[in-house]
């Protein structure tokens, strides 16, 4: 959700405007805040928080693609 030049909030905004139907995962390592929060709120298919299993980002990618 954090990276250099823009934050996964405003990247998660531009995608639901120009392809809505676009499964969006939501990753986050940062232990605090409510960013995945938000990424929920704007209606992402799955959040996973740092450190997942990859059985867990297998799940979160199957769940998106049903959807």
């Amino acid at each position: 959700m954090y990276m250099p030049d823009y934050d996964g909030i405003q990247i998660i905004s531009h995608f639901r405007n120009s392809s809505p139907d676009l499964p969006i995962l939501a990753v986050s390592g940062h232990p605090k805040g409510n960013t995945l929060e938000i990424a929920k709120k704007l209606g992402v298919a799955e959040v996973l928080q740092k450190p997942f299993a990859l059985d867990e980002l297998l799940s979160a990618v199957n769940k998106a693609l049903k959807r």
